[in-house]
């Protein structure tokens, strides 16, 4: 590793960081950068909020304005506040007077600073001491926020208007949390079994069958939440019916990483021997294996496209994968063991670190040779790190609470509002519930080939009955019943007469030539 210097200059113009690539990836040398600017209420953090105090705190300005006025001023850019592309300015200069400072030394104050006033909100954390490491989880329509504390807490938050859903403590461990097909349900792994909750923070369900799951995912065309079980079952349990339709004997143990694809909805799961197994509801036994570390994986995620899979190990190694040939397209040296990875609506990966963030851009393709943003930590443990659907933001959970990232280019500036709806209604909420029941697809339709659904299949039906068994039934459907006397002679009547035709036809066709 080349050693890195920089002289110390003044907080306004920061010197760029140096770096030299090596044969075996980019590693990045760690120094000593000036500490990151928090808000106007930084000297106020130490006092032990609840979400609400926390909520309240971030509205307040050093001109003491009123919580109306900024609210007002919220109201009115809230509208256009998604389409915003948020950073003004040519990124990688902090200001004009700066040209040469690097993109990833701007702090997030330098970029709230660059932002309207609507984009300003976005940036919040919650200081929670006592209650983490959390885990989040974004709703589809990026609209509300699902929190989870390792000692029990769980609360929702309407983080575009800064309303608190609901908040309670289940007394119990909680390992992963997941929104359902809307905000009006969510579901809890506890420390023995499921339990789902409706939006006010009121038990619906507790699914015994299901004990002691480590992670979760939904799958939202398909309404099925998969589930892995520390003991290594991993099960499909459909929320429209309430029944599990698929449960596989994977023969792991405190399985920790697991992922879906977006594209073809199966399921990649991580191990500590540094392989990836792909699965489907229909097979027992995983579709694909990949050898993808040499050390237990500890982060795996997939990007919109379905393309590609980023997966970090242990050994300090960031690797790229192509799903379509199962084959390595970058390896890249990171400076520590990355924790939690994400892909965005737009394609960046972030990357979770001991005490901090990594955002990189356009790494899948080419090899990237420094980082795009970057956020640094309080705490060092780290739970989850998510973007934002929609929005450019990154949400971050860590050991004292969490925190809002604003990531320049990272969400999708358009949303179809016939699949989801930021702003939708109750009415539109129930309509577009009822319409994603009626197209729901079925388990069976989950293939590693998505392309395979829209071939025709060539399978007589006789082939397909004897394929299951139904030999016999076939042969009876080929035989004819015994005919009695009259229906023999009308029988032979219609094929003399079908003669006489066939005669005459041919007798014209001679006398013509």
């Amino acid at each position: 590793m080349d050693d890195i210097s920089s002289a110390p200059l003044p907080e306004k113009a920061p010197v760029a960081k140096k770096f030299k690539a090596n044969n075996s990836g980019v590693y990045f040398a760690s120094q000593s950068e000036p500490k990151t600017l928090q808000n106007d209420t930084s000297h106020e953090s130490e006092r032990k909020l609840s979400i609400v105090d926390s909520l309240e705190e971030k509205h307040r300005s050093p001109k003491h304005k009123t919580k109306s006025s900024i609210q007002k001023q919220t109201d009115k850019q809230a509208n256009t506040s998604h389409k915003t592309r948020l950073y003004q300015c040519p990124f990688g200069r902090a200001d004009d007077s700066d040209p040469e400072m690097e993109s990833f030394l701007l702090t997030q104050k330098d970029i709230v600073a660059a932002v309207d006033i609507s984009s300003k909100h976005k940036h919040f954390s919650l200081h929670l001491p006592r209650e983490g490491p959390f885990r989040l989880n974004y709703s589809r329509n990026g609209r509300n926020i699902l929190l989870g504390g390792r000692k029990g807490h769980l609360s929702a938050i309407d983080w575009f208007s800064k309303k608190l859903k609901f908040e309670t403590n289940v007394d119990e461990n909680i390992r992963d949390i997941s929104w359902l097909h809307n905000e009006s349900m969510c579901a809890v792994a506890q420390q023995k079994w499921l339990h789902i909750y409706d939006s006010q923070g009121v038990e619906l369900h507790c699914i015994k069958q299901l004990e002691s799951i480590q992670r979760m995912v939904f799958l939202p065309y398909h309404f099925l939440l998969t589930c892995i079980s520390q003991r290594g079952f991993l099960s499909y349990l459909d929320v429209s019916m309430g029944k599990i339709v698929s449960q596989i004997v994977t023969k792991r143990y405190n399985v920790s990483v697991m992922e879906q694809n977006p594209k073809n909805a199966v399921i990649h799961t991580g191990y500590s021997n540094g392989q990836v197994e792909l699965w489907t509801p229909s097979s027992k036994e995983s579709v694909v294996k990949i050898l993808c570390h040499n050390s237990p994986i500890r982060g795996l995620a997939i990007d919109t496209t379905g393309w590609y899979m980023a997966t970090a190990g242990q050994d300090q190694r960031l690797k790229i994968f192509d799903i379509r040939t199962y084959r390595p397209l970058q390896n890249y040296k990171i400076p520590s063991g990355a924790s939690h990875l994400n892909f965005s609506q737009s394609g960046l990966l972030a990357i979770a670190f001991p005490h901090g963030v990594d955002i990189y851009q356009d790494c899948c393709k080419r090899t990237a040779e420094k980082p795009y943003l970057s956020h640094k930590t309080r705490t060092s443990q780290m739970g989850n790190i998510q973007f934002c659907p929609y929005e450019d933001v990154l949400g971050v959970a860590h050991g004292e609470g969490f925190v809002s990232v604003i990531v320049p280019g990272a969400g999708e500036p358009n949303f179809d509002a016939i699949e989801v709806n930021p702003y939708s209604t109750k009415s539109q909420r129930r309509e577009m519930e009822i319409k994603s029941l009626l197209d729901k697809v079925q388990p069976e339709m989950i293939t590693i080939d998505s392309g395979s659904l829209g071939k025709v299949n060539k399978i007589k039906v006789s082939e397909q009955m004897a394929q299951k068994g139904w030999a016999a039934r076939a042969h009876s459907m080929k035989t004819k019943r015994k005919a009695n006397g009259k229906s023999m002679r009308k029988e032979k009547l219609k094929e003399r007469a079908h003669q006489e035709q066939v005669r005459n036809h041919r007798k014209k066709i001679n006398d013509k030539q």
